[in-house]
């Protein structure tokens, strides 16, 4: 599983950076992992801190990335948007009659995949490089987050199990 990280989310962004002609452009998309999750919202500035393989795995894409004159890499947090994803997560611990522990530690900024779209455009138009980071101003814990689903949605949470532990993705 890390060597499949690895050359999932390092060699082949770098790969494909030092493959490219001078003049491409490269949008290399990346993620809040690459910090600790103890003080978001970040900025393009703060110093990485990953916690796990994905993050590192990550973070160490960037400079590879950015050794490209046209390479640019944003850092996203959750994405969400439509079809099965964060909120399709939600969604199931909600329905759950036992539900597991949701993580109630680490704040996440999501973003809409529409606004990333733009982001990206945004990017290309105007030629920019560098780290940027997209992502919404009001975050949350995954608990939090899901229950707030379910206030939008007239559903109860009163089921929901907290953690004060950060919960491990599946």
């Amino acid at each position: 599983r890390v060597d499949f990280a690895e050359r999932l989310n390092r060699d082949l962004p770098g790969r494909l950076a030092a493959a490219l002609p001078e003049s491409s452009r490269l949008i290399h998309i990346s993620t809040d992992y690459v910090f600790d999750g103890k003080t978001p919202p970040y900025s393009e500035d703060d110093k990485v801190s990953p916690l796990n393989v994905y993050g590192r795995t990550k973070a160490e894409a960037e400079p590879l990335v950015l050794a490209h004159p046209g390479g640019t890499v944003l850092r996203i947090p959750v994405l969400v948007g439509e079809g099965p994803g964060f909120i399709q997560q939600m969604l199931d611990a909600l329905n759950a009659d036992d539900p597991d522990p949701i993580d109630d530690v680490l704040i996440r900024h999501p973003a809409w995949t529409v606004d990333i779209a733009e982001v990206c455009a945004w990017i290309l138009e105007e030629r920019v490089t560098g780290i940027w980071q997209a992502s919404s101003q009001q975050g949350g814990t995954r608990y939090e987050l899901t229950c707030r689903v379910a206030d939008a949605l007239g559903l109860s949470a009163e089921h929901l199990r907290p953690s004060s532990r950060i919960v491990p993705r599946k």
